[in-house]
């Protein structure tokens, strides 16, 4: 479901639409979720999901509505409160990356912090971009304590190189266990990286903080270097980390594009060499308006439209399987002039909701290589409702510790 949102925010955002979504977010909170997440006790890449690709994106369908500030708040809270803690060198960190029905699996068996959580993170990013004080320090906190260790040389990880893993309630990237090195295959759970990055950028998004930036700027750099170590490399060694910086994990072609969410972002284009070998239609039709590329990115996915229709909105499926052909290219159909207004950014795997900025940073070194990367959308710069109308909600100052008791509230009488 996480796909489904840019197609209903655009055009009319049409209220069948965006009711037909709210009823499957409603059976999922019902059904589903347990004080706000996943009720089964599993990895964090599957029990986030629910909960993640539902709630912030309602949001934004159901921008200024209570009821969906205070369940985004609810998850906020369950998150904080079951499944994280304050480690050793005074960070937010999560005890594993296996979590639910308000229980923590055994990290020694599932794996301690890593970037996949940031999945679970997605509400205070969302909550954060509403406007909630306490949801971004905690985000932003949770950010540093990856950002600090990442830039150090530690036991043989190099500087620029995300960790693995950080552990509970030590805070290193060595497991808690004699003898095990950081880069242990069987100590540490999919690590995704590239996901600590998104959250380095919505950071920095947050604050301002350049710092956040670095991490980005020193890990294309050193991809930038070359040549690129091939062949059959030692875990754990400089080449094998190297490989890893210019090869940033991709399993789905649904992901992030860091090097256009870092140019939106800042306006630096020290990267735009990578910008442009890398981006598709949709990324090239926001940073040059080529209409005509970007209208043709969308004729494969209206001839699969026309086939198997009745499968397609029929069969059930997991929430982040059931997408729509091009949701993720659409959104920009929206704007003729995308370099003209301010656009909101919607990373899937985090959700990044963000504006156009219009600050700008200090050039980084220029990279003449180009690593893997991943597909960004955007959503209308417009809201459902005007940011004033949420200032004056009270669900809007409830403390992430404290969330108000949720309560359901009809569809005929809830606010709109």
């Amino acid at each position: 479901m996480r796909t489904w949102m840019q197609i209903a925010a655009i055009s009319s955002a049409a209220e069948n639409v965006r009711a037909g979504i709210e009823k499957l977010a409603e059976g999922v909170w019902d059904n589903v979720l347990l004080e706000g997440y996943d009720h089964t006790l599993t990895d964090v890449e599957h029990s986030a999901e629910p909960s993640a690709d539902t709630l912030p994106g309602m949001l934004l369908l159901r921008y200024g509505d209570p009821l969906w500030v205070e369940r985004t708040l609810q998850s906020c809270h369950t998150i904080k409160t079951h499944f994280m803690g304050i480690d050793d060198e005074g960070y937010p960190r999560f005890k594993s990356s296996s979590f639910g029905n308000l229980q923590v699996g055994d990290p020694l068996f599932a794996g301690g912090d890593t970037g996949y959580c940031a999945r679970a993170m997605k509400h205070y990013l969302w909550a954060a971009w509403q406007g909630n004080a306490e949801a971004r320090d905690w985000l932003v906190g949770w950010a540093d304590g990856w950002r600090v260790p990442s830039l150090k040389e530690i036991d043989g990880k190099i500087a620029g190189f995300v960790p693995l893993t950080l552990w509970y309630p030590a805070g290193n990237i060595t497991p808690p266990v004699e003898g095990k090195k950081w880069h242990d295959e069987r100590m540490n759970y999919w690590s995704r990286p590239d996901m600590v990055h998104d959250t380095f950028l919505a950071a920095y998004w947050l604050t301002g903080d350049t710092n956040f930036l670095v991490p980005f700027q020193m890990a294309t750099q050193l991809a930038s270097q070359g040549p690129l170590p091939g062949g059959d490399l030692e875990r754990g060694s400089r080449e094998w980390q190297l490989a890893r910086l210019a090869h940033l994990p991709h399993n789905m072609p649904a992901e992030q594009h860091k090097v256009g969410l870092y140019r939106w972002l800042t306006g630096d284009k020290a990267y735009d060499e990578y910008a442009w070998r890398t981006a598709d239609a949709t990324l090239k039709y926001r940073l040059n308006g080529d209409l005509e590329s970007y209208r043709k990115r969308f004729e494969a996915a209206a001839r699969s439209g026309r086939h198997n229709l009745e499968v397609q909105t029929s069969e059930v499926m997991a929430t982040d399987r059931a997408g729509v052909p091009a949701a993720l290219a659409a959104d920009p159909a929206a704007h003729p002039a995308p370099t003209s207004v301010p656009t909101r950014l919607w990373v899937v795997e985090i959700g990044i909701p963000t504006l156009v900025a219009k600050r700008t940073v200090r050039p980084a070194p220029r990279a003449t290589a180009w690593t893997y990367c991943e597909l960004v959308t955007r959503l209308p710069s417009t809201s459902p409702r005007p940011l004033k109308f949420f200032n004056n909600c009270p669900a809007r100052k409830t403390a992430v510790s404290e969330p108000r008791k949720v309560v359901t509230v009809a569809q005929s009488s809830a606010p709109r």
